[in-house]
């Protein structure tokens, strides 16, 4: 099953559609492991594995310039993803303590307002 990985990771990078699809089955459970020893080793945060996954998906699922040669390689790069969510959060918490950030009650309001806040911590960091 692990070699399937590998494969299906190589025919999803040329574009089939039915791999990827198969691929997500596949590593879903494997991903939300890794999600799950992320998140205990973060102390207090208000995400959940499920909503760390996601949203790492979300980051990484559609990019063009990342491929993934092998398993080992996409599950490095997905738990990093992870570890990145999980440190954009804390500091949008930070943020939020800070009464720099208002965050409203609709979710594309929150969204927007992160990605904002976010958007201006890394210009401070360069």
């Amino acid at each position: 099953m692990l070699a399937d990985i590998t494969v299906l990771l190589q025919r999803s990078a040329r574009g089939d559609k039915n791999a990827r699809e198969q691929l997500y089955a596949v590593v879903y459970p494997e991903l939300m492991r890794i999600a799950r020893i992320r998140l205990s080793a973060s102390g207090t945060i208000t995400l959940d594995a499920p909503g760390l996954l996601h949203e790492a998906c979300l980051r990484f699922v559609d990019r063009d310039d990342v491929t993934f040669s092998n398993r080992r390689i996409f599950f490095a790069y997905a738990s990093s993803v992870m570890r990145n969510v999980i440190v954009d959060c804390a500091r949008a918490r930070l943020a939020e303590k800070r009464g720099s950030v208002r965050w409203r009650s609709e979710s594309s309001d929150w969204f927007m307002a992160w990605a904002d806040q976010y958007e201006s911590t890394l210009s401070t960091w360069k």
